[in-house]
Parts: C-alpha cells; sequence; structure tokens
C-alpha cells in the first residue's frame, strides 16, 4: 500500500533528473499524420526546441491546442510527408534510414530547414564517401546549406 507523500507539512518536490514535461503533438504534412513525442524533437532540433520552449504540461490539456489532436495538428506547409518521416526516422531511430543519394539530399535539405545538424552532418557525410561524389557539388551543398568548408575539407570531400 503506498502511502499518501502530500501530508501537511511535507514538501514534494519532482526529482531533477527523471521529471519528464513531455507530451505527444500531432503534426499534418501533405495528407499524413503523425503522432510523436516532443522531448526528442526538442532534443534533436533548435526549430522544434523554440516552437515548444513555452510549452507546459497544463497547456497541452487546454481542448483545442494545435498540435493536442487529430482534429487541431500543428500543420508543416511546404514540406513532403517522405522528408519529414525521413526526418522523424533519424530522430527517433538513426539505423532505420535506407541511405542513398536522393535521400541523403531529401535529408540534408529538410535537416537543415528544421535544424538538425546531427542529420545535416550524417547527410554530408554519407554524400562524401559516395564514388561518383562531385567536388563542385559538394561545394554547392555546403554553400547553399551555410555549412563550414573546412569541415567538408576535412571529410575529404573537396579540395580548397
Amino acid at each position: 500500500m503506498m502511502s499518501n507523500l502530500a501530508t501537511e507539512g511535507t514538501v514534494i518536490e519532482r526529482d531533477t533528473e527523471f521529471w519528464f514535461e513531455d507530451s505527444l503533438k500531432v503534426f499534418r504534412v501533405e495528407q499524413r499524420l503523425f503522432r510523436i513525442t516532443i522531448r526528442q524533437l526538442v532534443n534533436e532540433s533548435e526549430y522544434f526546441k523554440d516552437l515548444f520552449q513555452e510549452a507546459t504540461p497544463s497547456r497541452d490539456c487546454l481542448k483545442g491546442e494545435e498540435g493536442a489532436s487529430e482534429e487541431f495538428p500543428i500543420i508543416i506547409q511546404d514540406e513532403t510527408a517522405s522528408a519529414f518521416g525521413t526526418l522523424l526516422r533519424w530522430i527517433f531511430n538513426r539505423p532505420s534510414i535506407a541511405w542513398s543519394k536522393e535521400t541523403a539530399l531529401e535529408a540534408l535539405r529538410i535537416s537543415h530547414k528544421f535544424r538538425v545538424h546531427s542529420l545535416t552532418q550524417a547527410s554530408m557525410r554519407f554524400l562524401s564517401t559516395q564514388k561518383d561524389k562531385n567536388p563542385t557539388e559538394i561545394l554547392q551543398l555546403c554553400h547553399t546549406y551555410q555549412l563550414d568548408l573546412t569541415w567538408a575539407a576535412d571529410t575529404n570531400s573537396c579540395t580548397l
């Protein structure tokens, strides 16, 4: 039998290591819904960290709050469900990405958009190891996505 710790005079506090301010959010990209936990999104993405910076459990309980249900999803515009799925596969289950040049280019674009630096680096790493890599293309990608050219040189993807 559990005792009631909320007795008079007893101070109850949240554990600093194992108290999670987490919730599930529903996103809509094109005609597809995604229901995911925001904790990992916030840890991996500066974009989502900024988006949910003000989120609190009490706000999540508000009826009709954007992202709280299928009826009120957070709508991600100007994005494909496929690309968003690639981003989520990286954040939630990295080994599940089937890398190809097309996937890496898609991942590079969406990781730049949502500021997921670990996916940006993994995409560039993959592209720089391809047999048919083109140093000019790698330099163009670095310029387009504002990547450090010295990083590109360190991966032997181009010569500066």
